[in-house]
Parts: structure tokens; C-alpha cells; sequence
């Protein structure tokens, strides 16, 4: 699958980048090139200020150190990106007291919680793991946040010893949004609560995804590079031109609704 760039409030994908079949999905140079295409893309100001979801497949120490080398004297970047859990993260959560952990909420405030599989509803729960798990070689002012969720019946089998033991599953999220700054403008925004549902509303990609396979991506039509390049800019455009077509039936719809 291509890496692609959406824009999280137009829901335009401005860069698309084909790959090789084998190519991992981690791989720095690959990222870096398409977000420099979707950055040429952006009408960005002066003074701009970009937030950057990425997905946690994506995640490399690599990325992570380019990512905070885009912020300069005119623009400021803030990320969030999932993150690979491994023998040390899980000594770090091992160390966090019960008392640390809080119930997670969904985008519009509420709880965030699933039906379990008896029918009993299970609440997400995080808490801030950064000044317990060592990220002396990570970037200057990383964060890690954790969610933990009682698992399902299909979890079960994926669990790792760890989180059998604990009865939990654990997801991890990095950001580099400080604690008590926040995002510019957005109060609170540095809350683990605010991080925590930032960056699940990146799911909302998946819908795109789904959108400009079903235009095309889904089935490259070739074994000749040159022609899947071509196809795979035509599922692009043909994605463009829904979305601004939807824009625009917004917009006159809003437009009616005010007069």
C-alpha cells in the first residue's frame, strides 16, 4: 500500500507516495519524502502551526528525530504517533501506582468505554509515562501516554506475558505536545485527556484510505512501475475531486441555512 498525507479539516490527500511491495512500513527515507510533498501542498502562512498524527506502523527513531527538526523561527510542529511497546515500556508501566491511572474520554467528553464480551461495559483508562520510562535517547521533550482496556476474547491470543499477567492491554502514544503549554490557542490541550483523544481521532484516516481504494488504489492495474505511478495519481485526483464536491455542497448548504 502507498504512503499517503491527508489534511485532517479538508480531508484532501495532498501527497501519495508508491512503494515497493516489500517495503517496511518504518521506513524513514519513504516518510520523509512524502511529508515534504504534502508540506509543498499546504498554503501555510508566515507563521504557521502544524499538527502531524502519524500512524504507530510508521514509527522510527529516524522519523521521530526529522519530525522535530521541521519546526523553525517561523514555523512550530507538534506530533502524535503510536508507538511499539516493548520490554522496557512494560517495566516502566509495571512501576506506575494504581492511582496514576484515570478513565479515559472519547472526542465529545463522554466516557470512553466498550461492551465486554459478557456485556459488562469496560472504560479505557491512560496515564503519563514520561518521567517513569528512560527516553534519554529519544527527542528533547517526548512524552509517552498510556492506555490500558480489560482485552477481548479476540484479544486473547495476541496478548504479550506481560499483559496476561496484568489482566490489561496496553497501547502507547509519543508526542512531543508539552504537558502544560498545550497546543496554541487550545486550552488544555496538554492534558493527557486532550493527547489521549487527539490522537484516536486519527482513525478517522481509515475512512479516507477506504475512499481512495475504492477509486482505484485497491487493485494496481500493472507490473510496470510507470503505469501504477500514473494510476496511483488518478486515484488521488479522483479522491480530490469528492471531497471538494462535498465541500462545496457544505458550503451552499451552510450559505441557505443563513439567509
Amino acid at each position: 500500500m502507498p504512503l499517503g498525507v491527508w489534511v485532517a479539516n479538508t480531508r484532501e490527500c495532498v501527497a501519495m507516495l508508491l512503494r515497493p511491495g516489500n517495503a517496511p512500513p518504518n521506513d524513514a527515507a519513504d516518510h520523509k519524502t512524502v511529508l515534504a510533498a504534502a508540506l509543498r501542498q499546504l498554503p501555510l502562512p508566515l507563521w504557521s502551526k502544524l499538527l502531524i498524527r502519524i500512524d504507530g506502523a510508521a514509527l522510527s527513531h529516524a522519523l521521530l528525530d526529522h519530525l522535530q527538526t521541521l519546526t523553525t523561527s517561523r514555523r512550530r510542529v507538534r506530533w502524535v504517533t503510536g508507538w511499539a511497546i516493548n520490554t522496557a515500556d512494560e517495566q516502566a508501566i509495571a512501576l506506575l501506582p494504581e492511582e496514576a491511572w484515570v478513565t479515559a474520554l472519547r472526542q465529545d467528553g463522554e466516557i470512553h468505554a466498550i461492551k465486554g464480551p459478557d456485556g459488562e461495559w469496560l472504560s479505557y483508562q491512560f496515564a503519563e509515562l514520561t518521567g517513569v520510562r528512560d527516553l534519554t535517547l529519544w527527542p528533547e521533550g517526548m512524552r509517552l501516554i498510556v492506555r490500558r482496556v480489560k482485552p477481548s476474547r479476540r484479544d486473547a491470543k495476541k496478548l504479550t506475558t506481560f499483559e496476561k499477567h496484568t489482566g490489561w492491554r496496553y497501547q502507547i502514544i509519543a508526542t512531543n505536545n508539552p504537558a502544560v503549554q498545550g497546543l496554541s490557542g487550545v486550552p488544555a490541550s496538554g492534558q493527557v485527556w486532550f493527547v489521549d483523544a487527539l490522537y484516536r481521532d486519527h482513525a478517522e484516516v481509515e475512512d479516507r484510505v477506504k475512499a481512495i481504494k475504492r477509486v482505484g488504489l485497491g487493485l494496481l492495474p500493472s507490473k510496470s512501475w510507470q503505469l501504477n505511478s500514473a494510476w496511483c495519481r488518478r486515484s488521488r485526483e479522483g479522491t480530490q475531486l469528492g471531497t471538494r464536491k462535498r465541500t462545496q455542497q457544505a458550503g451552499r448548504r451552510s450559505a441557505g441555512a443563513n439567509r
